[in-house]
């Protein structure tokens, strides 16, 4: 939804924008005709250079009100942004274009994410999953940092917690809207490109740079004698710029130093504008004892970040002065800029080489908590979930699916402990939900290892590992049928059960075989869960199974079903106690006219 403000501040915006670009253009005009015209005619010396320093103050005006009216319509761009981001997330009705799922594409094609059955089943990164719905930002490394996260290895309560504390700090601090900056501008410069551009010499010796400075001081001498002679060796003057630049180039490597700013500029667009606000979380992290941001307020061999960030600022800013090929002409006529700020570039990159790459990885892992904080801040009805630190225990109340749209979702409870409700079998008829709810408890789980919000009214839980059986696909890498890659994961889960406690989500246990040995198979595997410290959910079509509970107490029925109205099936989508006294499949063909 987009702010009818923002769209028409955005349209006067441009109208202003293209104004005082056409007056930035006409001022540079007539200052070449300023400089050149006394070269080229040897008159008008007088009146045209005092006129040409006013029309160099009126430019330097007009190219910082025109980077400031650009500054402005990007602020808007990302309010605009920010707004469309909180609808999305809040109603959970994502929308995305062709080219954003392509562009997700692309990205996740990058990503090293492990063989994990987890990552399809519960649609954690396929597009229009989990993670690109917390996920707003282009860039790679916290996209890795988010899947490093996401993995299913076991964590613990303290771990979980801590977690929770880094979001909910940022989540809940004075300053998010601030923060959002960050997840605002794409970055696509990675820590190992990084790295090889501090290693990258900028000066092979600085007494090339003195020697520069000479040739200008020479150079100034020169202007002057020029300004009150009138002499006409102005052009012989200006032609020893051309000689000396390649000379001195090959030592002060000036167009190295352009690549060099080049690769720290997108860093750097998005440090400037969350410096202060990263230092502010850092002192509050640091006051709290939350591990996060450490190395921000670390001064390494004299070396403070917001020191850096704002000399790294100057430089790019100054060798950026070539971008305006006027200014840029008229400058380095008079001074050696280039090697000037070639020789500081040298200077702060000597003192970032050990501290810098430090700071970008703290700053990649800040972006993911950062993502995180602003996907729990944009669940209005979420709850922090509590994380218990005891046997398997399992409490969710009003659980909701986080990738259906707000308007259609539903919410159900369920409750499990390794006393009386240690595994819960839901039968139910076909697309009655039973395989939604099972995703809809995996992904609250992840969310909460994650550490952020539920979509839930209440969610207590046990730090659990989150094993799933939901989706069967042939193997043709490892030449596996679908049912032989179902017996290996249901291998590999009853194995973490007994070693980890852990949470199990299965969905149509065994449906691969036939209906005997789906049965027998089925039985002992769920004894062998129940055997195990390990809770979880098993879903089924064989109503046969249900009979389990007269032997186990603490394994529990319950079902989804639909009702018949006027000829069509009706499903609410709610769980409800016992097993399913009904199914629909025979009802199903009969509907479709397979018979």
């Amino acid at each position: 939804m987009k702010s009818k403000f923002l769209s028409s501040s955005l349209s006067s915006i441009n109208i202003k924008l293209e104004s005082v670009s056409k007056a930035r253009l006409s001022v540079g005009l007539l200052i070449l005709v300023c400089w050149f015209y006394p070269v080229i005619f040897s008159s008008g010396m007088a009146l045209l250079y005092p006129s040409s320093l006013l029309l160099i103050v009126a430019f330097v005006v007009l190219v910082y009100k025109t980077a400031r009216v650009r500054e402005f319509k990007a602020y808007l761009l990302q309010r605009e942004k920010m707004i469309e981001r909180r609808t999305f997330q809040n109603q959970t009705d994502f929308k995305y274009t062709p080219d954003d799922l392509n562009r997700w594409g692309q990205l996740l094609a990058k990503m090293n994410i492990d063989k994990s059955a987890h990552w399809d089943d519960l649609d954690l990164v396929k597009p229009q999953g989990l993670l690109q719905a917390i996920h707003t930002t282009g860039n790679a490394e916290s996209l890795q940092s988010l899947i490093n996260l996401m993995r299913r290895s076991p964590l613990s309560t303290r771990q979980i917690q801590e977690r929770q504390n880094r979001v909910k700090v940022l989540a809940n601090g004075p300053r998010r809207k601030a923060l959002a900056l960050l997840t605002l501008n794409p970055e696509s410069t990675s820590v190992n490109s990084t790295n090889v551009l501090l290693k990258e010499s900028l000066v092979d010796s600085s007494a090339w740079v003195y020697a520069v400075y000479a040739y200008y001081v020479a150079l100034i001498v020169c202007y002057v004698w020029f300004l009150i002679s009138g002499a006409t060796a102005f052009a012989v003057l200006l032609f020893g710029l051309f000689f000396i630049f390649p000379v001195a180039n090959a030592k002060v490597k000036i167009f190295k130093t352009l690549a060099w700013v080049s690769g720290f500029e997108a860093q750097l667009n998005r440090l400037q504008k969350v410096k202060k606000i990263v230092h502010s979380y850092a002192v509050k992290a640091e006051k709290e004892k939350i591990p996060m941001l450490h190395s921000f307020l670390e001064s390494t061999n004299g070396v403070s970040f917001e020191d850096s960030i704002q000399e790294l600022n100057r430089i790019i800013g100054a060798m950026g002065l070539r971008q305006n090929v006027i200014l840029y002409a008229i400058v380095h006529a008079i001074v050696p800029w280039d090697f000037y700020w070639t020789a500081r570039a040298e200077s702060l990159r000597l003192r970032l080489e050990k501290v810098y790459l430090r700071w970008v990885e703290d700053l990649v892992e800040f972006e993911a908590i950062a993502l995180l904080s602003e996907y729990s801040a944009n669940i209005v009805d979420g709850v922090w979930p509590v994380v218990k630190d005891a046997p398997a225990t399992l409490t969710g109340l009003g659980l909701r699916h986080p990738l259906i749209p707000a308007r259609y979702v539903v919410s159900n409870d369920v409750e499990l402990n390794t006393t009386t409700r240690k595994c819960l079998l839901i039968t139910g008829s076909n697309m009655s939900g039973k395989s939604t709810f099972l995703r809809t408890l995996g992904i609250n789980l992840v969310l909460m290892r994650l550490g952020a919000k539920v979509h839930a009214t209440q969610l207590e839980a046990s730090p659990f590992q989150v094993l799933t059986s939901l989706k069967r696909v042939d193997s043709l890498e490892e030449s596996l049928s679908t049912f032989y890659s179902e017996v290996k994961n249901l291998k590999e889960i009853r194995d973490e059960c007994i070693s980890h406690i852990s949470i199990y989500l299965i969905d149509e246990i065994f449906r691969g075989t036939n209906n005997r040995e789906r049965l027998i198979g089925a039985q002992k595997y769920i004894k062998a869960l129940l055997q195990s410290p390990s809770i979880g959910l098993v879903t089924t079509h064989d109503l046969e199974l249900s009979q389990m509970d007269q032997e186990y107490s603490n394994l529990v029925n319950e079902h989804f079903a639909d009702t018949i109205e006027n000829g069509k099936m009706i499903f609410d989508y709610k769980k409800k106690l016992g097993p399913c006294p009904s199914t629909n499949a025979l009802k199903v063909m009969e509907m479709e006219g397979v018979f």
